[in-house]
């Protein structure tokens, strides 16, 4: 265990010190509060408004600022874990990951090394999204989450940034050079926000489309974060009517559902578990043939 702690402690090391490469982990999760400080907030307090004319703006501001950190926080487990996985990329292309070889640590202490702490940034990187978030809230006068639901939003940030960080290697594995590293983190980044709805509700989507997104696990596990971290936002909002929070649960992806069917907690939170398992099992066969 002294060998992977080392081993983790050094990825972290590596990590921290290109600010550049942190900068951009984060970019994606800035652009969308960026796009909706400027721009699509006021399209959604709109929207609310036109739904809902007896909901106050400051409550609609609430909402909406909840469902907006809500989708941040999750963006930033996928994206801060993929850009964790440069050092391991670079170990890999510039040899360096088989010249530890030599010394007591195994291809699994190297494995275990560069995975545990992808899971460590994108959790930290959630965690710190999470803080701003509720400082943001406070300072505005919206609702805070009680204790309860800011530690089950971070057991599901925690389950993120470990399905995440397990998928990121496993297509970062799949990557020869840091300029194909630099194209996957373009692509991931921009679709991530899509992917789980983040940039637009998904009930402003077809019905098709609504249908392969909910599949996916982006947009269940944005639900997961949203039906903690905006709670009270949407019961002040709706004044508690089952009518309206049902609206607003399914138009704005805090439930989901696919073909008529839908998709609990348990559901979401066992899909995670399964992305998890599966792109680590992945992730482990194909870093330490490239070890090799």
């Amino acid at each position: 265990m002294s060998v992977i702690a080392t081993l983790v402690r050094r990825n972290l090391t590596l990590y921290a010190r290109d600010r550049v490469g942190v900068f951009l982990s984060l970019l994606s999760a800035l652009i969308l509060f960026v796009l909706y400080a400027f721009f699509l907030g006021d399209l959604q307090l709109n929207s609310i408004v036109d739904k809902f004319p007896s909901v106050s703006h400051d409550d609609a501001r609430d909402f909406v600022n909840a469902w907006v950190f809500s989708g941040i926080a999750m963006i930033t487990t996928l994206t801060a874990s993929l850009g964790a996985c440069a050092v391991f990329l670079d170990d890999r292309t510039t040899g360096r990951a088989k010249d530890f070889l030599i010394t007591p640590a195994r291809r699994s202490h190297l494995t275990a090394g560069y995975l545990i702490a992808s899971v460590l940034v994108a959790f930290a990187a959630s965690l710190f999204v999470l803080a701003v978030a509720e400082a943001y809230i406070a300072a505005t006068g919206g609702p805070v989450p009680g204790i309860r639901e800011i530690a089950l939003t971070a057991a599901c940030l925690l389950l993120l940034s470990a399905a995440f960080a397990a998928l990121s290697t496993f297509l970062v594995s799949l990557v020869g050079s840091s300029g194909g590293f630099s194209s996957l983190s373009a692509i991931v980044g921009t679709l991530a926000g899509f992917l789980a709805g983040a940039y637009i509700p998904v009930g402003a989507l077809p019905t098709g489309v609504v249908n392969v997104l909910n599949v996916l696990p982006f947009s269940q596990a944005a639900m997961l974060i949203r039906r903690e971290l905006a709670a009270k936002a949407t019961a002040a909002m709706t004044h508690g009517t089952s009518h309206a929070t049902g609206y607003v649960h399914a138009y704005y992806g805090m439930t989901l559902q696919v073909g008529g069917h839908s998709i609990g907690i348990a559901a979401a939170v066992g899909t995670l578990a399964v992305v998890c398992g599966v792109f680590l099992g992945l992730a482990i066969l194909r870093v330490r043939a490239g070890l090799r």
